[in-house]
């Protein structure tokens, strides 16, 4: 609240200065020079008292008005809004950078962003449209998975080349942990002086507890019985589901008394067919449960339902699946590599060798079986969970704006 009645104060104080300007422009008689100062004085009102960034709603609004939170970009860039919006008299202004948008700023003679860019002081493109703009833009990469991982459709084919062009022409380059300055450097070309690492905050939501009867409700509405682990990603290769799979099936002394439960959505048909046709196929025969997706009250239910939670994907960009079952107080299993080894901590979760069917089966029966460890964990998780705060972290993305429109300006 405190930082809303800061916005509004900064913001009528700037537009009292301009119209004061305005006014003096235009009835007293000024030099040619004169009235450039006095322009440059109002623009200097303005940046002084309200910085605005733009922020594209494609990355976290669906074409109804709801949020993306389904997805770790959607909520990212709906939690960058929320908290950079007010910060010392920061103001967001959305704007919809829609495919068609995106493709035309670059192919497109005309100036086509011209009225939005006379809205902004900055642009931040939050994924992986960076549109061409003649503005300071600041980018966020959350991974390389597009080049890694990214089959080889026209739509890639065209998207990638789209998204290096960004890259160069982008100002700053944020990325969510230290794990991918490297992979901007191997994939990009990107120098690590151009890359400020800021780690997002977790999503307040899952700090809340639920009450038993809220997980019950939420169990019995999918059918679910406890124990259970959990795992939360979309269906994707690289999230690593076949080798879960194979390690889970494999723990015939307890897989018959607790339940693998997969929530997220499928990914490309095209690219993980074998892979959809089997959690389907396991599904259906009662010995894997997928959920699809599901409401985001549900999803924290259901994490507090869990007897622990895994991750042990081949890569991540960042991971917040790992936040939510700290803050959801289970033990977390997860990859010992990249990021989540980084954003997970050592010491805060068990960490397997995702390439081994072995160790993620092993990790499991830790997970399960060793009560002490499990205790241990929790405490831990809970601790390494405030690490990530969106206070610091809209604070570290404001001072990266902030830098880049004051070196434009002496430019």
């Amino acid at each position: 609240m405190a930082a809303h009645v800061a916005f509004l104060i900064e913001s009528y104080k700037a537009l009292f200065l301009q119209r004061s300007l305005f006014l003096i422009n235009k009835y007293l008689a000024f030099s040619s020079a004169q009235k450039v100062f006095l322009l440059r004085c109002t623009q200097f009102v303005e940046r002084g008292c309200m910085l605005r960034i733009g922020i594209s709603t494609s990355s976290y609004l669906n074409s109804d008005g709801s949020y993306k939170d389904y997805d770790g970009l959607g909520q990212f860039t709906r939690l960058v809004k929320e908290n950079i919006d007010g910060l010392d008299g920061a103001r967001v202004v959305p704007f919809n950078v829609s495919a068609a948008r995106y493709l035309l700023s670059y192919v497109s003679p005309f100036p086509f962003y011209s009225t939005f860019e006379k809205s902004i002081d900055l642009f931040h493109a939050t994924d992986f449209r960076v549109p061409k703009l003649n503005v300071p833009v600041v980018t966020t990469v959350h991974d390389a998975i597009c080049l890694k991982y990214g089959d080889k459709s026209l739509k890639r084919r065209i998207a990638n080349p789209l998204f290096q062009k960004g890259i160069d022409r982008a100002d700053r380059v944020i990325t969510d942990c230290h794990a991918m300055v490297a992979d901007l450097e191997k994939y990009w070309g990107v120098n690590p002086s151009k890359v400020d690492v800021v780690y997002p905050g977790r999503d307040p939501f899952f700090d809340h507890r639920c009450k038993f009867s809220e997980i019950e409700t939420c169990l019995k509405a999918f059918k679910l019985d406890r124990p259970y682990i959990l795992m939360v990603s979309t269906l994707r290769n690289y999230k690593n589901i076949d080798r879960l799979l194979d390690a889970y099936l494999s723990l015939s002394s307890i897989n018959s008394s607790i339940d693998l439960v997969l929530v997220g959505k499928m990914g490309s048909e095209k690219i993980h067919k074998k892979m959809h046709i089997r959690v389907k196929q396991l599904n259906s025969a009662k010995k894997v449960r997928w959920l699809s997706y599901v409401g985001k009250d549900q999803l924290r239910a259901l994490y507090q339902g869990a007897l622990g939670a895994v991750l042990p994907s081949l890569y991540e960009g960042f991971g917040f699946p790992i936040l939510e079952a700290f803050a959801s107080e289970i033990p977390l299993l997860t990859s010992g590599c990249g990021a989540m080894q980084e954003i997970a901590g050592v010491g805060n979760a068990i960490f397997v060798d995702p390439y081994s069917v072995d160790s993620i089966r092993y990790g499991i029966e830790q997970l399960v079986q060793d009560q002490t460890l499990r205790v241990s964990l929790i405490k831990a998780g809970k601790k390494r969970v405030k690490d990530f705060s969106w206070d610091v972290a809209a604070k570290q993305m404001l001072s990266v704006y902030k830098k880049v429109t004051q070196q434009k300006e002496r430019v």
